[in-house]
């Protein structure tokens, strides 16, 4: 055995420079709490582990919950809590330090010297390690790492001037020194220096088993220890199985995209070919239509022809007819001429006549002088009827008079009578009183007509401006200039149809703040003064109409703004519609909070609070639908408009009926006043009755009596003329005939001549029908079969309108099932990421790309991911076999062999107390029991697991989920492929003559006097000896140290002796830190112990020797090392009293 011997300390804990000499048979270190014992055990492994953190459990044991440090003990710390305020004493403010191990073999050459030498400063918050080192064949002494100074003191020597020492005894030995700043370099060449011949201590269960030792208080689940410091777990490879995995996931879920893609594309498809069936009705429909409409078109030319050549034919027959009778009537007329030339050659046949002209002309002048009253009593009559109309509709208090003289004067007219004068007179005094009312109703007539005129102007621009995207305020006066402006050739914009907010949380607040300024008109550049000038001259003022002023703009064109200013969320093409905006908004801020608009004198959040003017208000937002800033105008609001204009038209037309007929009723009561006088009106009432009593004294034609030759003559005259007259009528109604059939043959011609234009122009329709892309002439055919039935079944109009529907069905479809179709694609291809320009906006393109791609998917695409699927598959199926299943039983093999090298150390142990001897057991962990059946199974492992990385149930989805957690760390404390130790329970079996009596798992916390314990300190020596490879009954020359803090606490004499006998029965050398209180109990298993004594910073130390006299002595009231105290005891029991 390599023996620790020696323990140097130079500036550590509360020690200056110090030596402590360890027995192989076990030393401690005793002392009450505070006096630096644990210190010491930790002192030994920092050597052992080189310093390294990771390694180190410093007060492992201690009741104390102190977090030391290497730091605090190189200082010399006195530690109550958390950083410099709970340090009760520090012993030094500096320290170079040195720790250094020396182990002796079983000769004076076999030596090995280590160590590290750090420096320490209160001021920094951790120590720094100056140097590691491995001396052998070297023991090194005190002195070796102390200088001497000028006054004489002594000084730890720098690690440059201890090196080079280091060095030399190491030459001077002959031998090479390890020196080095890196722990684990230490570590590794430490062990391998101290192992014994031929058997290499590993590091990590070394490591482990050290942990193990120094945890040996407070232990509560023996699974749990054993699984920590038992067994070492040691990594599986799973990810190459994991990234297999993926591929095969990712090819599935490529496949299912891939599935997805051809399904959705094939609805699309869909999609199309209904759009395409739509054109073909479409085009078949038109083209059938057309062939109808062109046979239908020749027929008529055909029957067109056919009149034709029937009205030549019946005009010529009619011709010459008419020659026939026009010899007829001219005979007849020189008959008539002749004797009418006979009558009037008699003087005595005028007198008749004369009598007839004169009376006739009497009668003409009453009538004429009845019709000069009627003028003027019809101007009076309409004068009255139309201002009553006005007054009634006005609803003025005169109302009533005037629609009483209607009746009276439209009475008077029916009846054929006229008005007296008084009445007359009544009628124009009504009149000129109503004159001034009709005259103000003119001019209120002519204003509404103005504004109904101006309104109509608005609401057309509105709809103008809405053609152009423009949304225009509710007011008419923006609209009504914008009119103005256009029919003076001025062209002109809103200010929100240049501008936009560019973040839309922002534009309610925007557009209340900016208000009507949003409707501010941005004209022609130069024409700003003509735009002023025009509103100036308006009759009527438009008050909420701006002219933005590029000229008051020209320091804020294309200035530099604030990226947190309210003018940064606008942004335009148009410089001087943005800069009239900013300049509204100058310096206002976007803001959050209630701070910030206090702070800011001019501030804008996004709720529509305003700073501004000294003070903070909230601002009413208006709603979405009034937005103008970059606003869309929607088809709704286009309806809308346009039904506004309707409306306006309907007023305008009101408006201008109404300025009309007050017009008129001035026009008819001016001339009525003025026209219509009492004289004229008397006057023409007595030349009526002048001519009337004319006519009662003219002759009477019916009195007078021809004579019978002249008589005679008259009946021949009559007579002759009635044949003139019946010939002349016979020869007009056959002329008329003629020219009737004339103008049916013009129409026929004229017919016939636009019939075979349309018949041309229809045969071309036909043509270019049949030649459209989406023309089918079978299904036309069908068509056409179809419409030739309704044709004959009902009517030919019929099957037209038939046609016409079935066109008009389809097309009123396809705008929807195109958009939809496209719509459809467009988000395919988007969602997919593919580049497509054309096929875009052309569903043909689309269609064809779409039939293609579905094609090259089903074909190719599918087809090349289930090949590499399938691949994918079988390498995951191997690296899960090779990586995953074979590692994991291995390393369950592992677990088995190492339980095997415990349970071989455990056999050769002596018995405990009871008889008792130990022995490791680990079982299947019932949380994992089917999994590991699983990785036990030789026919899962062996046969292919395609199904284990995609469709996984029970068991084999519990291990893909676990393989899953490996990557993202999730439960990896509950994660046997993490830690395949958890596939197992570990316990350790207590057996009585090799038969099992109880599980320590089942003892722990019944047992008392640290009985429960003892297993912990067999397992933890064990797994030393086992780490150490140690063998029983053979001699080991390596290292052999176990550390103990706060050792056998709990424990009764009894139980500690059996427990330290069967550790240094392994072979291991025991360092010891307990309480003073226990040396009696350990003196027994000692070979020596340091008595400590602290007082402040400075503790005294006594090295006592514990003769073998000694330890008989106290070994003799030990029943376990003599067993007839008990039957002696026994003996005196039962003696009688």
């Amino acid at each position: 055995m390599k023996t620790l011997s020696t323990l140097h300390l130079v500036q550590y804990s509360f020690w200056d420079y110090e030596t402590f000499n360890l027995r192989q048979g076990g030393t401690a270190f005793m002392g009450p709490n505070g006096a630096g014992k644990t210190s010491l055990a930790d002192a030994v492994q920092i050597a052992l582990v080189g310093g390294h953190g990771n390694h180190m459990h410093f007060n492992a044991q201690s009741v104390h919950k102190d977090r030391r440090s290497i730091r605090d003990y190189a200082l010399g710390m006195m530690r109550s809590g958390e950083g410099d305020q709970g340090v009760l004493a520090r012993k030094r403010d500096e320290a170079l330090s040195y720790i250094t191990l020396v182990f002796e073999g079983d000769n004076s050459e076999d030596c090995v010297s280590a160590g590290l030498c750090i420096h320490s400063l209160a001021t920094e918050r951790t120590h720094r390690v100056l140097g590691l080192y491995i001396v052998p064949g070297v023991k090194l002494k005190l002195d070796d790492h102390i200088g001497l100074l000028e006054n004489g003191d002594k000084s730890p020597l720098d690690w440059s001037t201890f090196e080079a020492l280091v060095r030399k005894l190491a030459k001077q030995a002959g031998r090479t020194p390890t020196l080095t700043s890196k722990p684990e370099t230490y570590l590794d060449e430490l062990l391998h220096s101290l192992q014994h011949k031929g058997r290499n201590i590993d590091r990590d269960k070394f490591l482990r088993s050290l942990a193990q030792s120094l945890r040996l208080k407070g232990i509560n689940s023996v699974n749990d220890y054993l699984r920590g410091y038992l067994v070492d777990a040691q990594p599986i490879d799973k990810q190459g199985t994991l990234k297999h995995i993926k591929t095969v996931r990712a090819l599935v879920k490529q496949i299912e995209e891939v599935k997805r893609q051809i399904v959705r594309l094939s609805d699309i498809d869909g999609r199309f070919k209904a759009v395409a069936n739509l054109y073909r009705t479409k085009a078949n429909a038109a083209a059938t239509r057309l062939l109808l409409q062109l046979e239908s078109t020749d027929t008529r030319v055909t029957t067109l022809e056919s009149a034709e050549h029937d009205f030549e034919d019946t005009i010529q027959k009619l011709g010459e007819a008419l020659q026939v009778i026009e010899k007829e009537d001219a005979l007849l007329e020189n008959s008539y001429e002749e004797l009418l030339l006979a009558y009037n050659s008699d003087p005595t046949s005028q007198a008749p006549e004369n009598n007839r002209k004169l009376r006739e002309a009497i009668l003409n002048t009453v009538q004429e002088r009845k019709r000069n009253i009627e003028r003027l009593t019809l101007d009076v009559r309409e004068a009255i009827s139309t201002t009553a109309e006005i007054l009634v509709a006005g609803g003025h208090e005169s109302a009533s008079a005037f629609q009483g003289l209607t009746k009276t004067w439209e009475s008077q007219a029916m009846e054929g009578s006229f008005a007296s004068l008084s009445e007359l007179k009544e009628a124009l005094k009504i009149l000129e009183s109503a004159y001034p009312i009709i005259t103000e109703n003119i001019t209120n007539d002519s204003k509404n007509l103005e504004i109904a005129t101006a309104r109509l102007k608005a609401a057309a621009e509105k709809v103008r401006a809405a053609q152009r995207g423009m949304r225009l305020p509710h007011n008419d006066d923006v609209p009504q200039a914008m009119a103005l402006f256009k029919n003076s050739g001025i062209e002109s914009h809103t200010v929100a149809s240049l501008v936009k907010v560019h973040d839309i949380k922002w534009q309610a607040a925007i557009e209340s703040f900016l208000g009507r300024n949003r409707f501010a008109l941005v004209v022609e550049p130069g024409k700003e003064n003509e735009a002023v000038h025009l509103l100036r001259s308006l009759s009527r003022p438009l008050y909420d109409v701006i002219v933005v002023q590029p000229k008051h703009l020209k320091n804020d064109i294309g200035r530099d703004i604030d990226a947190l200013s309210v003018s940064a969320l606008l942004n335009s093409e148009n410089e001087i519609a943005l800069a009239f905006l900013r300049k509204i908004f100058g310096k206002m801020r976007q803001v959050e909070t209630e701070a910030e608009l206090g702070d800011y004198e001019r501030a804008l959040t996004v709720d529509g609070m305003l700073s501004a003017n000294g003070g903070t208000r909230r601002i009413r937002l208006i709603p979405s639908d009034d937005w103008a800033l970059g606003a869309e105008v929607s088809s709704l609001e286009k309806d809308m408009l346009q039904n506004e204009v309707m409306q306006a038209i309907d007023a305008e037309k009101k408006a201008n009926q109404q300025h009309a007929l007050s017009k008129d009723a001035e026009e008819k009561l001016r001339r009525a006043i003025k026209e219509v006088t009492i004289e004229k009106y008397n006057l023409a009432l007595s030349a009526l009755q002048a001519a009337q009593d004319s006519l009662k004294t003219a002759p009477d034609t019916d009195q007078f009596v021809l004579p019978e030759h002249l008589a005679n003559l008259k009946i021949s005259l009559s007579i002759a003329k009635s044949k003139s007259q019946e010939v002349k009528s016979k020869r007009i109604e056959t002329a008329e005939k003629s020219a009737e059939q004339k103008i049916k043959l013009q129409n026929v011609v004229e017919d016939l001549r636009k019939a075979k234009i349309e018949l041309d122009q229809i045969k071309i329709g036909h043509l270019e029908a049949m030649d459209n892309i989406d023309y089918d002439q079978q299904r036309a055919l069908v068509m056409y079969d179809k419409a030739l039935i309704l044709a004959e079944d009902e009517s030919p109009e019929y099957a037209l309108k038939y046609l016409q529907n079935e066109f008009d069905s389809a097309n009123s479809r396809l705008t929807s099932a195109e958009s939809t179709a496209l719509t459809e694609f467009v988000s395919f291809i988007n969602e997919t990421s593919i580049n497509l320009v054309e096929e875009r906006g052309e569903w043909r393109k689309a269609a064809l790309w779409v039939m293609n791609h579905v094609k090259k998917l089903n074909e190719s695409t599918l087809i090349d991911y289930e090949i590499e699927a399938n691949s994918a598959r079988e390498a995951a199926n191997q690296s899960f076999r090779a990586d995953v299943a074979y590692s994991m039983r291995e390393a369950i093999k592992r677990v088995e062999h190492d339980i095997d090298d415990l349970n071989h150390i455990l056999k050769a142990c002596p018995e405990f107390t009871g008889g008792e001897k130990y022995k490791f057991v680990a079982v299947p962990a019932s949380a994992h029991k089917d999994l590991y059946d699983l990785i036990q199974s030789s026919a899962f492992v062996e046969s292919g697991t395609a199904h284990l990385f995609e469709s996984a149930e029970g068991v084999q989805k519990t291990l893909i989920d676990f393989l899953e957690a490996c990557e993202t760390g999730e439960g990896k404390a509950n994660n046997p492929l993490e830690d395949y130790r958890l596939l197992f329970n570990f316990d350790l079996e207590i057996r009585v003559n090799d038969i099992k009596v109880d599980n320590l798992s089942e003892r722990l916390g019944v047992g008392s006097n640290g009985e429960h314990l003892v297993p912990f300190y067999v397992i933890a020596g064990a797994s030393l000896a086992n780490a150490y490879r140690m063998r029983a009954g053979n001699n080991h020359d390596g290292l052999a140290i176990m550390i103990i803090d706060e050792a056998f606490h709990g424990f009764d004499a009894q139980n500690a002796y059996v427990t330290a006998q069967f550790l240094r029965s392994l072979g291991l050398q025991l360092v010891m830190a307990a309480p003073d209180a226990d040396v009696g109990k350990l003196s027994p298993v000692l070979d020596s112990y340091y008595d400590l004594d602290r007082f402040g910073t400075e503790v005294f130390t006594e090295e006592v020797q514990i003769k073998e006299l000694a330890k008989k002595l106290l070994e003799s009231d030990m029943p376990i090392c003599n067993p007839d105290l008990l039957v002696k005891a026994v003996e005196q029991l039962s003696l009688p009293a």
